[in-house]
């Protein structure tokens, strides 16, 4: 009898050594299960994390290339912008070269045309004075010869005697002093006087002489008036 309790107590022994077993195994299991949660959780987590960062890379990466673009595109318009500035720059210039070059050639071609007219003026001047002194001169020279000419006539006819034609140079007796001669009546007298031709000068003062008759016709005062006084 007294080796009951003893296997009892063996028996309960064993017993809770199997249940202390199997609540280390439990716990053993429940550990591992919890550190293959607790693993499986942080890989997801490091999944979604490397997920995100790829993300935010791939985001980056675009969002570098768009950049890139737009800053491609503003120094490319900057640029032209530039280039422009400098083209229109450069026409200014050339337009501003074109018109001094214009205004340059206007006064030259001015101060060449004045030239022109102050050597034209001058040389007209001298022109003058040339065909002047030569009129001069052949008129004294005509002169000379017309006072030759009526000399030497005067001296011809004088041997002819007073037959009312007078001779060059001189008025017949028969003709009125020339003192109170107009203008016509003076043109007259002159041509007969330095007229060489005898039948011509003698034509001239017979003008002459109708001319001073008509004259003196005219300014008398009338004869039946004369009579009444």
């Amino acid at each position: 009898m007294p080796s009951i309790p003893s296997t009892n107590s063996e028996t309960e022994t064993e017993s809770e050594q199997s249940s202390s077993s199997e609540k280390s195994s439990n716990e053993q299991k429940q550990a591992s299960k919890t550190s293959d949660s607790s693993n499986a959780s942080s890989d997801e987590k490091q999944e979604q994390a490397a997920a995100e960062n790829d993300n935010e890379q791939e985001q980056a990466s675009a969002q570098t290339g768009e950049e890139k673009v737009a800053m491609l595109d503003a120094q490319l318009e900057k640029e032209l912008r530039d280039y422009d500035e400098q083209l229109h720059k450069e026409l200014e210039k050339a337009e501003e070269q074109k018109q001094a070059q214009e205004r340059e050639h206007e006064a030259k071609e001015a101060a060449q045309a004045g030239l022109d007219g102050e050597d034209e003026f001058a040389a007209g001047e001298e022109t003058e004075k040339q065909a002047g002194s030569e009129e001069e001169q052949l008129a004294k020279a005509d002169s000379q010869q017309t006072t030759k000419g009526s000399a030497a006539a005067a001296e011809n006819n004088s041997s002819q005697g007073d037959q009312g034609k007078g001779s060059s140079g001189t008025a017949p007796k028969n003709i009125p002093s020339g003192d109170d001669d107009d203008v016509v009546a003076r043109q007259l007298r002159e041509a007969a006087e330095n007229e060489q031709d005898p039948e011509l000068r003698e034509k001239l003062w017979e003008e002459y002489r109708k001319y001073k008759t008509q004259q003196s016709t005219a300014s008398a005062p009338p004869s039946n008036a004369t009579d009444k006084q």
